[in-house]
């Protein structure tokens, strides 16, 4: 559902790390850190590591685990040498269709998303 693909809603790794320990039972603490702690570095196997503690907590699995270096672009928010954790929006939002739209489709009539300009 990203219009960009360098764009998406990202957190610091470090703090999906802290609140997933919280939740977590004392008896998986140790391993959900020695599993994060071996993958670091390796996108998909961090993704590959954390995602069974994810479902468990019935917590969206990642899209993407990325690291910011020295050669990209960050907004104000980023930080470099940070490792970031990216969810993809459909496992975040559920977008419901407005009156309007259900209107025009009981005539027919559907509305589809296009992007009909690119900027930049």
């Amino acid at each position: 559902m990203r219009e960009n693909p360098g764009s998406g809603y990202v957190v610091k790794l470090d703090d999906l790390k802290a609140a997933v320990l919280k939740a977590l039972p004392e008896a998986k603490q140790a391993q959900f850190s020695r599993a994060v702690e071996d993958a670091i570095g390796h996108s998909d196997a961090l993704i590959e590591a954390i995602s069974p503690y994810m479902k468990g907590l019935q917590l969206p699995i990642p899209e993407h685990v990325f690291e910011l270096g020295d050669d990209d672009e960050t907004d104000d928010e980023l930080e470099r040498h940070q490792w970031y954790v990216l969810f993809d929006e459909s496992d975040l939002y559920v977008r419901t269709p407005k009156a309007e739209f259900t209107r025009l489709k009981s005539l027919k009539v559907e509305p589809k998303f296009h992007n009909w300009a690119v900027f930049g």
